[in-house]
C-alpha cells in the first residue's frame, strides 16, 4: 500500500515540477552593431551603430580613414560577430591575415600595438553569434 502511495505522490509531484518550471528559450534579443570611438580607450567622440545582420555598413561618414578623428577603440553589441574593414565595401583587400579585425562582443583598443588598426576601420558587418 504505501509503495502505491509514494508512487503517486510522484507522479504527482512529477507533474508539478513540470508545470512549474516550463521550458522555453531566452527571450533576449541581440541588435546586430557596434559602437566606435575616436580616440582609444574607448572616449572621444562615439557612434553607436545599430543595424541589420549581414549588412555592409560604411563608417567613413563619422570617422575618417587614418586621420586621428578615425576609430581608435570599439565594442561590437552583445551577441554579435563582426567582421571590420579598412575600405567602405567591407571588401577584405589582399587577403593577408590582418585586412580585416573580427570582433566578438569585446571591447578593443585598436591603438594598442596587438591590433594595429588605429585609425583605419571604414566598414564592418555583423552576423549573430550568441543571443
Amino acid at each position: 500500500m504505501k509503495a502505491q502511495q509514494l508512487m503517486t505522490f510522484l507522479g504527482m509531484a512529477s507533474s508539478a515540477v513540470a508545470t512549474a518550471l516550463p521550458s522555453q528559450r531566452s527571450t533576449s534579443t541581440c541588435t546586430a552593431g557596434l559602437t566606435a570611438w575616436s580616440d582609444a580607450n574607448f572616449v572621444g567622440k562615439s557612434h553607436q551603430y545599430n543595424v541589420a545582420w549581414d549588412t555592409c555598413i560604411s563608417m567613413a561618414g563619422e570617422f575618417p580613414y587614418n586621420q586621428p578623428a578615425g576609430v581608435s577603440s570599439v565594442k561590437a553589441n552583445a551577441g554579435n560577430s563582426c567582421v571590420m574593414y579598412p575600405n567602405t565595401d567591407c571588401n577584405p583587400g589582399q587577403g593577408n591575415a590582418n585586412d580585416t579585425l573580427d570582433l566578438i562582443g569585446s571591447y578593443y583598443d585598436l591603438a594598442g600595438s596587438e591590433e594595429n588598426w588605429d585609425n583605419l576601420p571604414q566598414s564592418f558587418s555583423c552576423q549573430e553569434y550568441n543571443c
